[in-house]
């Protein structure tokens, strides 16, 4: 059995069981994964004496299991983390891309590790007859999936493309695509085929799936046929961080829009490499990524 453990900044209060942890923007700076929001904190749940058993992306020794929530937080992949708990000043702090709720038969019991996820609608276990909850990172969504592309919630991903979709890096080389369906459209998914892009042909074959390099920031945009960005919804013309996903992702699912996109049978819509859609130094860059196009529909 666990204690409750609320965390302020630095402030701690033992409450009952399970343990959350809040981190607020003032004692982490700048960061901010845009998601878990309380109080204008990010909030992980205490599961003592489980550890979710995958390959973590980074493995690193840290004072205490703050610190470890503190390197989570400074990678946008980090969903959740194994802290080896044994004994405080040296201990493991393995960060994971993964989370519980999508790979629950490898959340297991252990006698050293504690696992942190971040807070999430799936903790209340939402879906029904065996489907697994997807949380939907950057608002307080998830739907629920019996299989890859099988949503047992609400309406299902929906494929938009017949055939795959291919963009480049330079040349306004977008991928077009058009709806199939009218509806609202609460996020899309974008399903890793074959290739890639780069912003620097010297490193050709070596660049990644969303970006220009392994370890880059993701900048891969959805747009209108009139050049508007729909996803990511807060894109700055720049590359970005995408909370659970990185250069080399199977796929990239957006976080749902604040205001749901409106869309009617026909309709055109284009995939882009960041540095093509604003003109930017794309002289180098080089390549071409394909995918298939899913969208997640408002009931």
């Amino acid at each position: 059995m666990s204690s409750l453990v609320f965390v302020k900044g630095f402030l701690f209060c033992h409450v009952f069981m399970p343990a959350v942890f809040s981190f607020s923007k003032s004692a982490i700076g700048s960061i901010d994964h845009g998601f878990g929001k309380h109080d204008g904190g990010t909030l992980f749940i205490e599961h003592v004496h489980y550890v979710l058993d995958v390959e973590p992306e980074i493995s690193v020794s840290t004072y205490d299991k703050i610190m470890c929530a503190f390197k989570c937080l400074h990678q946008s992949f980090c969903l959740s983390f194994n802290y080896d708990a044994r004994s405080p000043g040296n201990n493991s702090c393995e960060l994971l891309s993964k989370n519980k709720y999508t790979l629950s038969e490898r959340f297991q019991p252990s006698q050293f590790f504690n696992h942190y996820s971040l807070m999430s609608p799936c903790e209340n276990g939402p879906c029904k007859k065996g489907a697994k909850c997807n949380p939907l990172y950057g608002s307080n969504g998830y739907y629920c999936e019996r299989s890859p592309g099988s949503i047992e919630q609400g309406s299902p991903w929906i494929k938009l493309n017949k055939n795959v979709v291919c963009f480049g890096a330079k040349n306004d080389a977008f991928g077009n695509f058009t709806v199939t369906s009218h509806g609202t459209i609460l996020t899309m998914r974008l399903v890793y085929i074959s290739g890639f892009v780069t912003c620097n042909n010297r490193t050709v074959p070596y660049g990644s799936h969303w970006a220009c390099k392994k370890g880059s920031r993701i900048a891969t945009i959805v747009t209108s046929a009139a050049k508007n960005v729909i996803f990511p919804e807060d894109y700055k013309n720049k590359s970005y961080s995408l909370v659970g996903y990185h250069a080399n992702s199977s796929e990239l699912v957006f976080p749902p829009r604040s205001k749901p996109l409106k869309v009617t049978n026909g309709e055109e819509y284009q995939i882009w490499y960041n540095e093509d859609f604003v003109n930017g130094e794309e002289f180098n860059n080089g390549g071409q990524t394909c995918v298939n196009v899913y969208a997640l529909y408002e009931s």
